[in-house]
């Protein structure tokens, strides 16, 4: 592990966390926001599960995109323009207005889909397979990260400015992180082909990448259920603190951004572990069932609960319920064919977006109907735990690649 410290390899890894982390940032501040500009906009608050599928809607289908844009343009070149389109989305949402929040809601999806093929891109080429567990892992702690910020930072922003300036504040932070990493392109997108024939935007040839491998696709289809507890998690966990548990909002913010901290360590962990003491693909099998078992456990939370309790099973589901896609980001890297690490993570985001596209609606649905977001929660739980036995039935007969 000692590879990860130096400059070529470290370098890398921290460019792509601090992109993820505020591509990251942008799209889980509207959540954040959700119970003060539900107000303004006139909306019910449990309507973020909308929003948020709206959002991944967008990520689902320029996610494969970005796949075919790498080669030409660069991860990194790729990640810049993710972060202006993230930015422009809160910028969007800042205006209080129905029609503006669906259009924010398709520009941050349209940051937040190209931004893991732009850093699996980068990170395949810049660090040693044996490296690529932890390496992910790293990287994909800027999903969790970015949580934490937009927990820590949006609660005193809005009541310092009201909600619409927190917006505007945040979105600031994205264009100067694409700002930032500008000095790095000419090493990072190294091997680009500026000049070569354009790229072909297609979405069937990633697809068809993973739906051609047993160990891929059974992979993919596991991610599907584990993104729409974790989406579901992260779009709703305010909204449930502040009206079932009764939190104010800071204290809710503070338990969200616990969680999403939870989430960074349970991604270094697992990462640390992955072939090392159990195999990534076991790890992450054991990750979802402790997701079922994290949330099964929230739900019988009340108002008499004390605060530190509260965050305990905070951090607990965030380990599980967030902490699982670096293990599955290095795993689709390692049964990728060489040199199509980028393409095969844009197919599998494709699989993995489309559940976050069905989780939030699900919450949604289910509370509309029965009132209970426990019910919605528990459903969840149960599809992970299905989804855990169905992807430990399978047989890896794939060889571990170089990606």
């Amino acid at each position: 592990m000692r590879g990860l410290f130096t400059v070529a390899v470290g370098v890398p890894v921290l460019a792509t966390v601090l992109g993820q982390s505020l591509v990251t940032m942008s799209g889980l501040s509207v959540p954040v926001l959700a119970p003060r500009a539900a107000e303004t906009i006139g909306i019910d608050p449990s309507n973020i599960g909308a929003y948020t599928a709206l959002v991944y809607a967008a990520a689902t289908v320029t996610s494969p995109i970005a796949g075919g844009l790498l080669a030409r343009y660069g991860g990194l070149r790729i990640q810049q323009l993710a972060l202006v389109m993230a930015s422009l989305g809160l910028v969007l949402f800042a205006l209080g207005h129905p029609l503006a929040a669906i259009l924010s809601a398709l520009a941050i999806g349209c940051g937040v889909g190209p931004a893991t093929p732009a850093s699996s891109h980068i990170l395949a080429k810049e660090t040693p397979p044996v490296l690529q567990p932890m390496a992910f892992s790293i990287k994909q702690t800027g999903v969790p990260l970015g949580g934490a910020l937009a927990g820590l930072l949006a609660p005193p922003l809005v009541l310092l400015l009201d909600w619409q300036g927190a917006a505007l504040v945040m979105a600031a932070g994205g264009i100067a992180c694409a700002v930032l990493l500008q000095p790095l392109r000419g090493w990072l997108d190294a091997g680009r082909k500026p000049d070569g024939p354009r790229a072909r935007i297609r979405i069937r040839g990633p697809l068809a990448l993973i739906f051609s491998d047993p160990a891929l696709r059974r992979l993919a289809v596991a991610s599907f259920v584990f993104s729409a507890m974790q989406l579901s998690v992260s779009a709703f966990l305010v909204v449930y603190f502040v009206q079932v548990i009764g939190l104010g909002l800071t204290q809710a913010g503070i338990a969200y951004a616990i969680a999403q901290g939870g989430g960074v360590i349970g991604r270094i962990i697992w990462g640390g572990l992955a072939e090392t003491v159990l195999r990534t693909r076991t790890l992450v099998i054991l990750v979802g069932i402790g997701t079922a078992v994290s949330m099964a456990i929230l739900v019988q939370a009340d108002a008499s609960w004390p605060f530190w309790l509260l965050a305990a099973i905070a951090a607990l589901l965030g380990a599980t319920a967030i902490g699982w896609t670096g293990l599955y980001l290095a795993e689709v890297a390692r049964l990728a064919p060489p040199g199509r690490a980028g393409e095969a993570t844009g197919g599998a985001m494709f699989m993995t977006f489309g559940g976050v596209v069905f989780g939030p609606p699900l919450v949604t649905g289910i509370v509309a109907a029965t009132g209970s977001y426990p019910a919605a929660f528990l459903t969840l739980a149960a599809c992970n735990l299905l989804a855990a036995g169905w992807l430990a039935a399978g047989r890896d007969t794939t060889r571990s690649k170089n990606a």
